[in-house]
Formats: C-alpha cells, sequence, structure tokens
C-alpha cells in the first residue's frame, strides 16, 4: 500500500536531517540519530534529533486539490562532554560552551534544513514551501551535559483528499 503523501515528507525530512553530522560539516553532530514522530527521548540518546510532525490545515486551491500547511517541531540535543576542553574547563568558561553549543545546534539544523532543495531528491517533488517559525535554546539542568534546541517550521504542499498517496 502506498504511504501518504504527510508520510513520505516527515521520512524525506528525518532523512535530511541525518546528514546534520560532523562529517557533513555540522559541528553539533546531532544526525547521528533521528527519531520520528517520538515526543520523549533518553538523555543517553544525544546527539540526536526528534522530528516531531504536529497539526496540519488545509485550503482548497482547486477542483479537490487542497494546500495543506504542517507544522513540524525538531528537538536536538548534543552532550557537552563531546566538546573539547570541556573536562578540564572552569565553570566559567563550562558556562560560555554551553551557550556557544546550544547556538551551534540551533545554527546547524536551521543550516542542515536550508538545504532541502538541493540536498533530497524527493523533497522538492513532495512540497511546495519550508518555512521556519521559531526556535528555542535549551540549556543544561544543575549538573546536566545535555544541551540543545528547538526549531519549529511548517512545510506546504499540496494533495488530493481523494487520494492522500500523491501529490497534487
Amino acid at each position: 500500500m502506498p504511504r501518504p503523501v504527510a508520510t513520505r515528507i516527515t521520512i524525506a525530512l528525518g532523512d535530511l536531517l541525518a546528514a546534520c553530522t560532523a562529517e557533513n560539516g555540522y559541528p553539533s553532530d546531532v544526525g547521528q540519530s533521528v527519531f520520528l514522530g517520538q515526543i520523549q527521548g533518553r538523555a543517553d540518546d544525544a546527539p540526536a534529533i526528534w522530528l516531531i510532525p504536529g497539526s496540519q490545515k488545509r485550503r482548497p486551491v482547486y477542483d479537490n486539490v487542497r494546500e495543506v500547511v504542517r507544522e513540524y517541531s525538531v528537538r536536538a540535543f548534543s552532550d557537552l562532554r563531546s566538546v573539547a576542553g570541556w573536562a578540564d574547563a572552569t565553570a566559567a568558561e563550562r558556562r560560555l560552551i554551553e551557550v556557544e553549543l546550544v547556538d551551534q545546534v540551533i545554527a546547524d539544523v536551521r543550516r542542515c534544513l536550508d538545504t532541502w532543495e538541493a540536498a533530497s531528491a524527493e523533497l522538492p517533488s513532495l512540497i511546495s514551501h519550508l518555512g521556519e517559525t521559531a526556535d528555542k535554546p535549551g540549556y543544561s539542568e544543575e549538573g546536566g551535559t545535555r544541551v540543545g534546541a528547538g526549531v519549529d517550521f511548517t512545510v506546504t504542499y499540496w494533495v488530493d483528499p481523494a487520494d492522500p498517496t500523491t501529490p497534487a
């Protein structure tokens, strides 16, 4: 049975985010593991990304074709212990390392998402627009070493509700 367009988009976005690794030029390396539709993970999963599909809004475009705007949330986390110099850093230096790593996670996820048209063979055939809406830093709790960020964005695509497996 063919997969719905919405599912194919989520899978393709997950594949895109899996490229967010150090070997591909993304220093935070958060693409090492990508979890689809999973809201919570374990701290030991870091570095990792959780891609969570959200609500969808539909509006008629023509005939039976609908424009769909779907919200997505990326939650990406890295481990401060993976940063060179972390073990020997002072408390003030560790705070700066933490702020920098959080900003790096945000920058890496944004930059990776920006490549959707060139980096993915399937996404350009499925979606018409990928738009970011917001990001939010996530700092460690007392004594914790996992930090990250949330990046929320929308995807716009067209589909015939009578055939949700084929892009319109």
